[in-house]
């Protein structure tokens, strides 16, 4: 094969991804997403080795610092603006580091195939890895930090797409601090679509409070029904304290719960060690509702 070797300074990154667009066996769904994405932002430090063989590229490596970054979103993958890292590519898989360091511009992510709000943290760090797994794209995540005004949280994720199906998606993520009163802002609603009356339901019935520690899980495909028909597997354990909580607007709030609150899919529990219902003082509570969907309630 023969070797390209390439170095720039500075570089506008929509000037690198129009190159990128233009050179011989790139997949088509990279083509695709830089043509509709449009990324942008500023590149420096560039170096580059890539090996040729009848005019195509089958190897190499290259090396990049972004600032700035930002590109549209295009489902499976979401909108951000703000990042500044640095991008490697090895030859068979590209990697974005991120790290805020260098910026105090927040970070901003756009995925409103799951989330109604654009979201915006103060530190965003992760590192995102984009490779070909079989007949699929894969896009891996690990070292997610995330840190706002409303939440405080670290994990990883994966999205799978393949040609002519759901992406799949893969979290598994570990909260550190939150405000329950911010937590419809977070809900994946597009996996929820079905479910109005849940939506509703989780918009409404915390009021106030902080999570402590937890958990959040979810596996399976993007599709509107995936939390409630099963064909996904959504889970959150969390830890509460001086909450408030509403089942019903038609019912009393209860109110100072310190309690560890798990979502299994649609179901819901609370088993809490004190509350205050009606100005009186509880202690081992427990709520259960097997199904949001059906609002059976046993207490």
């Amino acid at each position: 094969p023969q070797q390209l070797t390439l170095s720039a300074d500075k570089l506008p990154l929509e000037q690198l991804a129009a190159a990128v667009v233009i050179l011989p066996n790139i997949d088509d769904r990279v083509i695709n997403w830089l043509d509709n994405a449009k990324p942008q932002g500023d590149g420096y430090e560039l170096t580059a080795r890539l090996l040729l063989e009848n005019g195509a590229i089958v190897g190499g490596s290259a090396r990049l610092q972004v600032e700035q970054l930002q590109w549209l979103a295009q489902q499976p993958v979401p909108g951000v603006a703000g990042i500044n890292g640095s991008l490697n590519w090895n030859g068979q898989a590209a990697t974005l580091t991120l790290n805020d360091a260098a910026s105090n511009t927040p970070v901003t992510l756009n995925a409103p195939w799951v989330f109604r709000d654009v979201l915006t943290a103060q530190q965003a760090n992760a590192a995102i890895k984009l490779r070909n797994d079989g007949d699929a794209l894969k896009v891996e995540i690990s070292d997610i930090v995330l840190d706002n005004a409303d939440i405080r949280l670290s994990g990883e994720g994966s999205v799978r797409v393949r040609p002519g199906a759901p992406a799949d998606l893969w979290l598994n993520l570990a909260l550190a601090q939150a405000d329950i009163a911010a937590v419809s802002r977070y809900l994946p609603v597009g996996a929820m679509q079905r479910q109005p009356f849940l939506v509703r339901w989780l918009d409404n019935a915390f009021k106030a409070g902080q999570v402590t520690r937890g958990t959040i899980r979810f596996d399976g495909p993007l599709v509107p029904q995936a939390i409630t028909s099963g064909v996904g597997n959504f889970r959150a354990d969390l830890e509460v304290a001086n909450a408030t909580l509403q089942f019903q607007s038609a019912w009393p709030s209860v109110e100072n719960i310190g309690a560890r609150v798990s979502m299994a899919d649609a179901g819901i529990e609370v088993a809490a060690e004190r509350a205050k219902l009606l100005g009186l003082e509880l202690e081992q509570l427990q709520v259960s509702i097997p199904d949001l969907t059906r609002a059976t309630v046993l207490i």
